[in-house]
C-alpha cells in the first residue's frame, strides 16, 4: 500500500516549481490566492502550511503587510497602505484641532467604547461596505437618534478619509437608517417626575447648601452643565433673572464652553422658590464672585457631574424617595409648571428648547392635566368685561 499524503488545508501544489495558498484578506468575502517559488515537495508543503498559519495570525492580529509578504504580487499595490478603521479614526480624531471639547469626547467613546472589539475594528478602511455598518449600527441597544448621531463620526472621518485619497468612494454618502420603532429611552430622557412629597422629602434629607442647590434646580429646571457654570455675575437679583450663556461639562475640565445649542442661550426667570434659593447660598460663595455652587465636601467647583451624582444618590437613600438620575429635577419643572397652567411656549423659552413642539414631544401628557376647565378664562375675562 503506498503512503498516503498529508493534507493541507489552504495549500496546494501550484505546478511543478509552485505551491499555492489561499487565504481571506482583508475580509472573509475577499478570497486571495498567491503562489510561493517552491517545488511541492512534502517538506515544503509543511513549511508552506506554517508561513499560511503565519499570514492568517497577522490578518487576525490586523499587523499583516500584503506588499511585504508578496511584494511581487499584482494584488500588493491595491493593499499597500491598508489601513484599518479603528486606527484610522484614532489618526483622525487627533488632527481635529476645532472641535469643541465635549465633541472629542463623545467622538472617542465611540471610537473606544463602539468601534473597538467590533467587527469594524480590524477591516480595511478600503473594504468597508454600508453594509458592514449598517449591521454594526442597528446592533446598538440605543435610541435611533443616539444610533445615527454615532454615524457621524464615520460619515466624518470617511469624507476626510476620500479627500486623502485613501478610498475612493465614501460608502455612507447618501445612506440612511431605516426608522425602527422605539422601545427603548434613556434615563435623561424618560420623564419621571418627583412629586412636592417626594422633593420636600429630598430637601430635608440634604444639607442646607447641597439641599438649597436642588430647590434652585427644582425650580428653574437647568441642565446640569448649566448649573455647574453660572456665576454671581450672570444673576440679575433686581429683574429676578439668571443668563445662561456658557456650561461646564465633565469634557471641558472645568472650563467654560459655550451652551448646547443656540436656543440654550436665554435668559431664565427666577420664580419665589428658585430666587429665595439662591439668595440662601449667598453665604457660600457670594463673596468670591465667581462660580455659584460648590462642592458641600470641599468648598470647591464640582469636578465632574458624577460628584453631584454621588451626593444625590446618598441623599435619595436617606430620604427614602425611589431613585432617578439627577436630570430628573429638569423634567420636575417643566411638568409641573404644565400641569399647573403654564404657558407652554414660556415654559419651553425657559427650558432653551427650539420651539414647542420639542417641549409638547416629552411633556404633551402634562398639559392636559392642568385642572382649569376649558374656555374658563375666556370666562372669566367676559364676567371681568361686564363688571367694569
Amino acid at each position: 500500500m503506498g503512503r498516503r499524503e498529508k493534507k493541507y488545508s489552504g495549500v496546494s501544489p501550484g505546478s511543478k516549481s509552485t505551491i499555492s495558498i489561499r487565504f481571506e484578506y482583508p475580509t472573509p468575502e475577499n478570497r486571495q490566492r498567491e503562489f510561493l517559488q517552491l517545488q511541492p515537495t512534502p517538506a515544503n508543503l509543511e513549511r508552506a502550511y506554517r508561513h499560511l498559519g503565519a499570514i492568517k495570525d497577522a490578518i487576525k492580529m490586523g499587523t499583516f503587510d500584503y506588499a511585504a509578504t508578496f511584494p511581487k504580487s499584482k494584488r500588493a499595490l491595491k493593499y499597500t497602505n491598508c489601513t484599518l478603521v479603528y486606527e484610522y479614526l484614532n489618526a483622525w480624531l487627533s488632527r481635529q484641532k476645532h472641535i469643541k471639547s465635549g465633541t472629542r469626547v463623545f467622538y472617542n467613546r465611540i471610537i473606544q467604547g463602539q468601534i473597538k472589539g467590533s467587527p469594524l475594528e480590524k477591516t480595511p478602511l478600503v473594504s468597508l461596505t454600508w453594509s458592514m455598518v449598517r449591521d454594526w449600527a442597528l446592533d446598538m441597544d440605543v435610541l435611533p437618534k443616539t444610533r445615527s448621531s454615532r454615524l457621524t463620526v464615520l460619515r466624518g472621518a470617511l469624507d476626510d478619509a476620500l479627500d486623502d485619497g485613501i478610498i475612493t468612494i465614501n460608502p455612507l454618502i447618501g445612506k440612511r437608517l431605516k426608522k425602527q420603532s422605539v422601545i427603548i429611552q434613556s434615563e435623561a430622557t424618560r420623564v419621571d417626575p418627583f412629586s412636592w412629597d417626594e422633593q420636600s422629602a429630598i430637601n430635608k434629607a440634604a444639607s442646607h447648601q447641597f439641599g438649597t442647590m436642588l430647590t434652585f434646580s427644582f425650580f428653574t429646571g437647568l441642565r446640569p452643565e448649566e448649573i455647574r457654570g453660572l456665576t454671581w455675575d450672570r444673576v440679575d437679583f433686581v429683574g429676578r433673572t439668571v443668563l445662561i450663556d456658557r456650561v461646564i461639562t465633565d469634557a471641558s475640565l472645568g472650563k467654560f464652553e459655550p451652551p448646547k445649542t443656540q436656543h440654550s442661550y436665554r435668559t431664565v426667570d427666577l420664580v419665589e422658590p428658585a430666587f429665595d434659593a439662591l439668595v440662601s447660598y449667598k453665604q457660600y460663595s457670594f463673596l468670591a464672585g465667581h462660580l455659584i455652587f460648590l462642592n458641600p465636601n470641599t468648598g470647591q467647583p464640582y469636578s465632574t457631574t458624577n460628584k453631584i451624582r454621588t451626593q444625590w444618590i446618598s441623599v435619595l437613600k436617606k430620604a427614602g424617595v425611589r431613585y432617578r438620575v439627577p436630570y430628573q429635577t429638569r423634567h420636575t419643572y417643566a411638568s409641573t409648571s404644565l400641569a399647573v397652567g403654564e404657558d407652554l411656549a414660556y415654559i419651553a423659552k425657559q427650558m432653551g428648547h427650539s420651539d414647542i413642539s420639542v417641549t409638547l414631544k416629552y411633556y404633551a401628557r402634562f398639559v392636559k392635566n392642568t385642572g382649569v376647565k376649558h374656555g374658563s378664562k375666556v370666562e372669566e375675562a367676559y364676567k371681568n368685561s361686564l363688571a367694569v
